[in-house]
């Protein structure tokens, strides 16, 4: 038997809120939840819906479902469950329908029947039923008790078609980078930890200032940044700077070797960019990678090279040997694994428009922050990933888009295990690969 503070230790770890919809244990669920001290940041709302106008008018119920197959039924334990869900900010909702007694009950429904519904975002609708022994607060107990214990069940049920469902538990991080002047408040870093149903839980978004705890100095915060990275262990982080350039703009035998020397040969990122504008007689030539991902700009184009530069100079270049870069080094359990990404490259992918949600001086800033809660909710309403509720303004309210990009950031982070697991980007050992969330 699963205890209530169990289930809420347990989708506490996991990121997840839980809605019920009752109708014969009537609330005896929710109440099991909520006498644990703290349920609140877990138990998103409860439902009761005892007669057959609640279900419809509370958690949309269709009256076509009640009439066809009675208030206990599976199809109208599965409604309940998605009714729950739907009305709710929860991530997962149960719902419990079923005869308590002592009248009421049949040959085809006897006394004690019991259908438990478990809806959950971005999964299928599960239907169990059960038939319990005893009167009316024998049964009624025992459904609250099996309704405890599917909740702790499905926590161990990830989602089969979810390429992320072997890496439950992992953690990962999302930088969205900067190299301006103010970079310690423009850079956001996103963590989240893969779910049991192979989604993406945020836990933290934050600038580099908060996280870091930095001066506000550019090249300091660079140097935090660096230092923090190469603390994290077994973790996956994803920065949105380009780690390389086109291998025509390369000399050096290998890529660890560019790194290395970048910043002698470098000074500055406009004595970079300028370098790169004469070798190619001021055409923007693009990586392959950059090709696939249909990045918006080449590693040394105006708006991107001082990103480029610090990232390089700054972060790489004091990483290497201390951390596993893919796809130059080989993952190794006890480092931090770093990748590049490209939010606009999974916004893409995922046939998500991404324009219009920073704030610029052409765009007016109601537009943009309708963009910011658009892509929030698309990602959410297609199962990637789930934002508690007290992170959701910040990450809405950041102008710049900066918040929301370190959280598709942390996404590319995620779709990057099974990519990198299967070796892709491998074969390109100078130019590097952009991973990020494939539609």
């Amino acid at each position: 038997m699963t205890t209530a503070a169990e289930i809420l230790a347990r989708y506490r770890k996991a990121g997840l809120r839980i809605a019920t919809a009752e109708s014969c244990t009537g609330g005896m669920i929710a109440a099991a939840l909520t006498d644990i001290a703290g349920s609140s940041d877990i138990f998103e709302r409860g439902f009761v819906t005892y007669s057959n106008d609640a279900k419809h008018e509370l958690i949309d119920v269709p009256r076509a479902t009640l009439e066809a197959h009675g208030a206990v039924s599976a199809e109208t334990a599965e409604a309940m469950a998605r009714g729950a869900l739907a009305c709710s900010s929860a991530d997962l909702a149960l719902s419990v329908t079923g005869i308590a007694g002592p009248g009421g009950g049949s040959a085809e429904k006897p006394i004690g029947l019991v259908y438990f519904g478990v809806a959950r975002k971005g999964g299928p609708t599960r239907v169990v039923r059960e038939v319990f022994a005893g009167d009316r607060a024998a049964i009624r107990r025992a459904a609250t008790t099996c309704a405890l214990d599917l909740l702790a069940e499905v926590l161990d049920t990830p989602l089969v078609s979810s390429a992320l469902a072997k890496y439950v538990g992992k953690r990962v991080f999302g930088v969205d980078f900067s190299g301006a002047q103010n970079a310690g408040r423009l850079i956001w870093i996103a963590e989240g930890v893969i779910n049991p149903f192979g989604q993406l839980a945020i836990t933290s978004c934050r600038t580099a200032l908060d996280q870091l705890g930095c001066h506000r100095d550019r090249d300091a915060v660079h140097a935090a940044l660096a230092h923090w990275i190469a603390q994290q262990g077994s973790v996956a982080i994803a920065c949105d700077f380009p780690f390389s350039l086109p291998k025509q703009l390369v000399s050096q035998t290998s890529w660890h070797e560019f790194v290395r020397s970048f910043p002698a040969i470098y000074p500055n990122g406009r004595a970079f960019q300028q370098a790169c504008r004469l070798m190619t007689n001021r055409k923007e030539h693009k990586r392959a990678t950059d090709v696939d991902a249909k990045t918006p700009m080449s590693p040394y184009n105006e708006r991107l090279f001082p990103q480029t530069y610090a990232g390089i100079a700054n972060v790489l270049a004091p990483l290497i040997g201390r951390v596993a870069i893919a796809p130059f080094d080989e993952p190794d359990p006890a480092k931090p694994l770093v990748i590049e990404t490209c939010p606009a490259s999974s916004l893409k992918a995922l046939s998500i428009d991404h324009r219009h949600y920073k704030e610029t001086k052409k765009d007016k800033a109601a537009d943009c922050r309708q963009g910011r809660v658009r892509i929030l909710d698309r990602l959410i309403a297609e199962g990637l990933v789930l934002i508690p509720n007290a992170l959701r303004p910040s990450i809405i309210e950041n102008k710049g888009g900066d918040a929301l990009d370190a959280v598709i950031a942390a996404l590319g982070a995620a779709a990057s295990l099974p990519q990198i697991e299967n070796r892709v980007g491998y074969d390109h050992p100078i130019e590097g690969w952009v991973y990020y969330v494939r539609g």
